[in-house]
């Protein structure tokens, strides 16, 4: 997490933002449809959702 305090100049922004641009291109990339489809239901997940938000009141 980057926080930028009152009164950080801007030289001072744009290498918080280089630097955080950085640690986003060296992620790797990963392909996720490979996961679509995976989990087998046997309810409508709208409904289990819907349960879920149910439980904590």
């Amino acid at each position: 997490m980057t926080t930028i305090s009152k009164g950080t100049n801007k030289k001072e922004i744009k290498l918080l933002l280089l630097q955080i641009d950085k640690k986003k291109s060296s992620r790797k990339n990963i392909d996720l449809n490979k996961y679509c489809g995976a989990l087998k239901l046997q309810e409508d997940p709208v409904d289990i959702q819907k349960k879920w938000r149910d439980e904590w009141e």
